[in-house]
């Protein structure tokens, strides 16, 4: 297909292939194509959005769809302490625009009483992010349930809410347990995973 000069805005460079790989029309819209050829230099590169995939592999590495996991077995849950944040996964993020979430299975011995199990994702080590203002993570990056005392006598397994987060460097992303608690024991466990939006 051949377009006019003046129908583009630009052409599309994926820098992960150092590939010319579409045009953007004036419309904003983009056109993925092959064999682009006569690239003049006035052609500048605009962001180029990866097309899906048609198979069940993997999007390479700072591409749209990368996706970043941790998982932490029951064999090696971390021992909470009552009223303090633990760090229960992390994972290392490069920059970009990335959604996060997680999951946290809160182990509970048969005789412990529990009055209040928290879930979350921070950007700070052994710290449950604040509701209010989200700690830069949006408004609700912690998920927490209350009790009037009681003895569950089984796990309960709790979401950590989806978060956006917007990255300008490397940086690593907890997932936090906070349990209150006593006469017995809780760990916990789970899965951290994020994936890169743009």
């Amino acid at each position: 297909m051949a377009y006019p000069v003046n129908a583009l805005r630009g052409l599309l460079f994926d820098s992960v292939t150092g590939a010319w790989v579409g045009v953007q029309g004036l419309d904003g819209k983009e056109y993925l194509c092959a064999g682009i050829q006569n690239v003049g230099a006035s052609a500048a590169p605009v962001a180029f959005n990866a097309a899906g995939t048609a198979t069940n592999d993997n999007a390479t590495a700072g591409r749209p769809g990368e996706f970043i996991t941790a998982v932490v077995l029951a064999g090696s849950a971390v021992a909470l302490t009552s009223g303090a944040a633990a760090n229960v996964a992390s994972i290392s993020l490069p920059p970009g625009d990335w959604d996060v979430s997680g999951v946290i299975d809160h182990n509970i011995a048969a005789t412990t009483s529990v009055t209040q199990i928290s879930s979350g994702v921070s950007l700070t080590s052994a710290t449950l992010a604040p509701q209010t203002g989200g700690g830069g993570l949006g408004t609700d990056p912690t998920a927490t349930l209350s009790y009037a005392a009681m003895v569950p006598g089984l796990g309960i397994v709790q979401g950590a809410p989806l978060v956006r987060i917007s990255l300008a460097a490397t940086t690593t992303v907890y997932l936090i347990a906070q349990d209150t608690f006593s006469l017995s024991t809780i760990s916990a466990y789970g899965t951290l995973r994020a994936r890169r939006m743009r």
